[in-house]
């Protein structure tokens, strides 16, 4: 019989409609992918709000999300939506950095860093809350992520160190689209009759059609959008999750380290293997008459 060929990894990027009223072409985005992105695509995944596009390539990844890409969607009513755990591998945080640079506003440090550093094309500089020693990064690409983590980079006249810089970690979590309850079910095993609305918690429209001002969570009822990063609820699952992969992390590297020093111990002090002379090996050693 004939085996089955190993199954390829795929990737897939979000290609959402922006005006549900219009209509989207299949083949022309076949084609823009192809031709205008050099993106070739594997398929499109039709949803209710667009397609996915799957691909083999993960550097087609950041093909398809790039500003190029969503100028182009744009002409078919269609924009791409960057997958959180790329948007990761895109942002780098930067410690540790002068106040006086901190306390300058997000445009100004995003316009300096462009102009000191030709190569390093920053999208956004996002400044976290009263911490002025501390600035988030997002990059147009992973590359340049990858190399402003290994070389650092110069803004007024400061230089920025690899080691004052960090990629995002990112940490998956389960969710179902329908119902937006975490950790449970996958969207195609939810039960729920109803679709909910992550905006504002009404079972009566979805996120696409919601002009609530005042939003609610479904998960915690708090005064926030139901997939916030700061949602609370949201954060306890996350970091129950860290603190689970760290504890079985640590218990693998104790359990090689231990595999590591049986091993030593063995080549340290070999097995004695000793000879056990019988009647057959004595016979040639008795002396001749």
């Amino acid at each position: 019989t004939l085996s089955r060929p190993a199954k390829a990894p795929t990737y897939r990027v979000q290609l959402k409609t922006i005006d549900l009223a219009k209509p989207t072409d299949k083949q022309k985005t076949f084609e823009i992918t192809f031709r205008e992105l050099n993106a070739p695509l594997i398929r499109l995944t039709t949803t209710r709000t667009g397609y996915y596009a799957v691909t083999d390539d993960v550097t087609s990844i950041d093909k398809l999300t790039s500003k190029k890409a969503t100028t182009a969607f744009e002409k078919i009513n269609l924009t791409p939506i960057i997958p959180p755990d790329l948007r990761a591998k895109r942002t780098v945080f930067i410690r540790q950095i002068d106040a006086d640079i901190g306390l300058k506003p997000a445009e100004e440090i995003k316009n300096e860093i462009k102009r000191q550093n030709d190569w390093r094309t920053v999208t956004e500089v996002i400044k976290i809350k009263n911490y002025t020693h501390l600035l988030k990064l997002v990059t147009t690409d992973t590359t340049t992520a990858q190399r402003l983590l290994r070389q650092g980079l110069y803004m007024f006249h400061t230089k920025i160190t690899p080691q004052q810089c960090e990629q995002e970690k990112y940490t998956h979590i389960l969710i179902c689209y329908k119902c937006y309850k975490l950790k449970e079910h996958a969207t195609h095993q939810c039960t729920s009759p109803t679709q909910h609305c992550s905006e504002c918690s009404s079972k009566e429209h979805t996120y696409q059609h919601c002009t609530n001002l005042i939003k609610q969570c479904l998960n915690c009822q708090g005064p926030h959008r139901t997939l916030a990063a700061n949602c609370p609820y949201r954060k306890s699952i996350i970091r129950q999750k860290e603190e689970t992969e760290q504890r079985q992390k640590q218990e693998q590297t104790h359990s090689t380290y231990a595999e590591i020093a049986k091993h030593a111990i063995q080549q340290t002090n070999p097995p004695q293997h000793t000879l056990t002379l019988t009647n057959k090996h004595t016979s040639n050693l008795q002396p001749s008459p």
